[in-house]
């Protein structure tokens, strides 16, 4: 037997996950690391998974003691009736964050529809060398007058995706802020004049797990259509 998946919709994935609660003889177990839920179901040679849409909320752990429970001294992920107790039925405003050196797309999706956009673009890679201004400055230490044009635009680039951020309200309407970047850009983007309107460490902030092209408004609408999915395989069980 094959294995086989099926693209779920926002509300389809509620709806399943919610139907999976009907079922006692279900063994289900949440994977905070891998965002999935897995499901046996001890009558059959078959078991499911459910890559959750990274538009989903994050799967939490507990540790310690809780209230009807023995105390554990190790975290262990919520369960499912947990996690759906957490889980809006409404559709969730989401931001989308695609950047890199020289170019961002910038998107806020609310009811499924763009709210917000922008193409943000500045001069600032090395042509040669394809190599961004503050890694050569890094490496290098030199500044001459194109270093220096190449700095001043990596410093507006930044600045300006944390205004755009902060004008569109990001931090108090997105349930969820996806991003795509370098790990160095995305710590500049902390480091900018302009403050970020969000912590780095805020819990709705999720890395977008699909291969991310130039960022563009093409790009940025491939993207808001994919991560708005989940995928349920269904495969043999393990022998």
């Amino acid at each position: 037997m094959s294995d086989s998946t099926l693209k779920l919709s926002y509300t389809e994935t509620l709806s399943s996950l919610q139907n999976l609660l009907d079922d006692p003889t279900l063994v289900i177990a949440l994977d905070p690391e891998r965002h999935t839920i897995s499901v046996q179901d001890p009558r059959l040679p078959t078991h499911k998974q459910v890559r959750l849409a990274p538009i989903f909320p994050a799967i939490q752990t507990w540790s310690g003691h809780r209230e009807g429970e023995p105390y554990s001294p190790l975290p262990r992920p919520e369960s499912l009736s947990e996690y759906l107790q957490r889980v809006s039925p409404e559709f969730p405003t989401f931001a989308l964050i695609l950047m890199q050196a020289g170019q961002a797309a910038l998107g806020l999706v609310e009811d499924d529809e763009w709210l917000h956009h922008k193409v943000i673009r500045k001069y600032m890679v090395r042509k040669k060398q394809g190599k961004a201004q503050l890694t050569h400055l890094r490496q290098k230490g030199k500044s001459r007058v194109g270093s220096r044009i190449r700095l001043a635009n990596s410093v507006a680039f930044f600045e300006e995706i944390n205004e755009r951020l902060a004008e569109w309200d990001v931090t108090n309407l997105a349930d969820v802020i996806l991003y795509s970047t370098t790990g160095r850009l995305w710590g500049h983007l902390f480091r900018a004049s302009e403050p970020c309107p969000f912590p780095s460490d805020d819990p709705r902030l999720r890395k977008i797990p699909m291969h991310v092209h130039t960022p563009t408004f093409a790009e940025l609408e491939r993207v808001r259509n994919a991560v708005q999915y989940s995928e349920w395989t269904t495969n043999p069980a393990s022998s």
